[in-house]
């Protein structure tokens, strides 16, 4: 078959060779013919008209021999035309490859061409003999060459006739070859068909079913195996949430140094291997065409300052100083996928803290563009790291392997800064990095956002003129701090050292704020604090604490400073910090939080989740809270709690067993009064606008592994405290 399908082959490519090398030899002939049949005419043509020039020159020498003598030029010049008249004759009959004329070959032709030749020869002597004489040409002899010089034009004229017609011949002799060649090159084309496309067409058609069936069984194997992924990773996450839950409280309770250890080792390693299930779900979702972008409304600062809160611990284990900076012209509320933006800032950050060992992480967000509703904004996540090389940096964004040196960064990197740039992506934004070794990173990403209008917060106008002491030293973490003050209206004075600020302690009186980073060489904040305190009490010179370590020493100092401050500082709590400690009545205009229809901040909360352990954890960290809290762990349960007792709240898993979620809401609601419905919030695996669309009969969502932090921040938003 392999043989007989090479034969094939061959003997149609040697056939469609020779048609188009024939069809080419025939073009060129085509083409030779007709520049032949030019130059003959043309030669032809040019006879004729020396022939006329030459009686007509004949004819003015006897004009003037009647009147004068002919001069030698007369002479000469006629002798030149005669010459050109012979030489163009010449290459008429015999050819000439200078004239582009060849020898006729034809009888009739020949005999055409050969019958001008008594008339030429004729007409050369007569005109000849008349220059040997001086005057006195008679008429006759003069009527002798204008009759030769008729003949023979007439005889040219023949010549020319001739060669038209039998160029005309060639030519269609040329073509009626062509068109048996076309004829045959159509018939090999046609057998070729047969014999070769035939049946190459049909393996493509076979090999077409087979690909779509394999492209059909393969995607039912990328389904399959994408809904594994996802299903193993959610019954991952939910232990694994739990695990989180209960380190978290077992932090909060007294532990010795070597307990504590133990504990942040469990939380480190059980966060990284949640981003991990996270990761792996997105990448699975990104290998599907699943992941979508759910865009909502969200505070821009709070969720940046939320993100630093997570990242705290982090760059706190290791002695870095975590920096944030938000350009004080960004909008309070955005419209994008917060959810997406919080996870690439956490892996670039998280990425950062990672490869930097001493120094600082610095975060910067700007407002580059405002137009039309939207803002295009510009973070920057720089560290003072190991850096790395070019090569690098090249697929730093793509690899997910495990490294551990500057050149093998990209490599440490992991999963998370590829999906990262995947999801700047589809918000439609880019990502890009600058390094070198040992000189750290930038990494640089727009994002472009809806804006819902409000501004950021106002200044105080109490605060407007106050001059506060800012002593950090950490110079890009004094700098913020200046920025963030001066955008309240006070007057920041600032000092990286504590040593100018001793030599100045007596000066002190013209502060009305100091603002003190505990964690600073030679002299820290509580030998600084303690030195003003002798001089200035807290009436005098209020002093506000900043620490990424923790408020022990603040609770153990609680006579030296008024109020204490985590790092990074947001500048939210800032405000409200500093607004407290100066014994200030905040004049910010409201920011448009939902105020709902309730009017209690400890509720009567009930608590319906399939999963044990998240339950409770729930429980334990909203009863910190000073929440009381009931548990349920199917829909009949929800049911006959519900008429029970009064509940504010009431947190449902839309997949508990028994009677699920959403038909126990319906029910609840159908047996509820409406004065006295709770605030109803439904527990989903995966917050987004399709999931607030699918859950009906509920005030609002939450994700199901039921974040403390997440649950408290609803009940902000919907509930209101009676003093407020």
């Amino acid at each position: 078959m392999k043989l007989k399908f090479k034969a094939l082959i061959s003997f149609f490519v040697l056939s469609v060779s020779i048609c188009i090398g024939l069809g080419l030899f025939f073009s060129y002939r085509s083409h030779q013919v007709s520049r032949q049949q030019l130059a003959s005419i043309t030669v032809s043509t040019k006879q004729k008209s020396l022939a006329h020039e030459l009686a007509q020159r004949v004819l003015n020498l006897q004009n003037v021999s009647s009147i004068r003598s002919i001069t030698e030029d007369e002479i000469k010049g006629v002798k030149a035309l005669l010459f050109r008249w012979e030489a163009a004759q010449k290459a008429l009959v015999n050819g000439d490859d200078a004239y582009g004329v060849i020898r006729a070959d034809s009888k009739a032709l020949v005999a055409a061409i050969q019958n001008t030749s008594s008339s030429f020869i004729q007409t050369g002597d007569a005109i000849r003999k008349l220059i040997k004489k001086e005057n006195n040409w008679s008429d006759e002899e003069l009527n002798q060459i204008s009759t030769s010089i008729d003949d023979y034009t007439t005889k040219v004229n023949d010549v020319i006739v001739l060669v038209n017609q039998e160029s005309d011949e060639v030519v269609l002799s040329m073509m009626i070859q062509l068109g048996f060649l076309i004829l045959i090159s159509l018939a090999t084309i046609l057998l070729g068909g047969y014999f070769f496309l035939k049946p190459v067409l049909a393996r493509g058609l076979e090999a077409e079913d087979v690909k779509e069936t394999a492209s059909g069984e393969l995607e039912i194997l990328r389904q399959e195996k994408s809904e594994f992924l996802t299903q193993l990773s959610n019954e991952i996450k939910t232990p694994l949430s739990g695990v989180i839950g209960m380190t978290d409280l077992l932090l909060k309770t007294k532990l010795d140094e070597e307990q504590l250890r133990y504990s942040r080792s469990i939380r480190s390693g059980s966060s990284r291997l949640m981003d991990l299930v996270n990761d792996i779900i997105d990448h699975t979702l990104m290998e599907s065409g699943e992941l979508e972008i759910e865009k909502d409304s969200f505070e821009f600062n709070e969720t940046m300052e939320q993100v630093m809160d997570l990242m705290r611990p982090l760059a706190m284990e290791k002695g870095i100083e975590l920096i944030l900076d938000i350009d004080q012209r960004i909008p309070l509320r955005l419209i994008q996928d917060e959810r997406r933006l919080r996870q690439v800032l956490i892996n670039i950050i998280g990425n950062a803290i990672k490869f930097t060992e001493r120094g600082e992480v610095f975060v910067k967000v700007e407002l580059l563009n405002e137009e039309s509703g939207f803002v295009q904004l510009k973070t920057t996540i720089s560290d003072t790291g190991i850096g790395m090389d070019v090569q690098t940096q090249r697929r730093v964004f793509g690899s997910f392997t495990q490294g551990a040196t500057a050149g093998d960064k990209a490599n440490g990197a992991g999963l998370g800064l590829f999906i990262s740039k995947k999801l700047i992506d589809k918000m439609g934004g880019r990502i890009w990095l600058e390094s070198s070794p040992n000189h750290g990173t930038k990494v640089y990403y727009t994002l472009v956002a809806e804006s819902e209008g409000l501004l950021p917060m106002s200044k105080v106008s109490a605060l407007n003129g106050k001059k506060v002491l800012v002593v950090d030293d950490n110079k890009t973490s004094l700098k913020i701090l200046v920025k963030q003050l001066s955008s309240y209206g006070m007057q920041a004075i600032p000092f990286n050292s504590p040593d100018l600020v001793e030599d100045m302690i007596g000066n002190l009186t013209r502060f009305d704020l100091a603002v003190i980073d505990l964690e600073m060489p030679k002299i820290n904040g509580v030998s600084l604090a303690e030195r003003i305190r002798e001089k200035y009490p807290n009436d005098v010179l209020p002093m506000i604490v900043m620490s990424q370590t923790g408020n022990k020493v603040f609770e153990n100092k609680s006579t030296l400073f008024d109020a204490y401050i985590t790092k990074p500082v947001k500048q939210s709590k800032l405000l409200e910090t500093v607004v407290s400690v100066m014994e200030i009545k905040k004049g910010v205009e409201s920011t448009g939080k939902h105020e709902g229809n309730f009017a209690r901040k400890h509720l009567n909360i009930l608590i319906a989740h399939d999963n044990e352990l998240t339950r409770a954890v729930a429980v334990k960290n909203l009863s910190l809270l000073g929440h009381k809290c009931s548990e349920a762990h199917n829909g009949d349960q929800i049911i006959e709690l519900a008429g029970k007792l009064s509940y504010d709240m009431v947190l449902v898993d839309t997949e508990v067993e028994s009677m699920r979620g959403l038909e126990a809401v319906r029910k609840l609601r159908q047996i509820t009064s409406e004065d006295k419905m709770p605030l109803i919030v439904g527990l989903v695996e995966n917050i987004n606008t399709s999931a607030r669309k699918e859950v009906k009969g509920i005030d609002t969502i939450l994700n199901r592994k039921l974040e403390t932090e997440d649950v408290q921040k609803t009940i902000d938003e919907w509930f209101i405290s009676p003093h407020e």
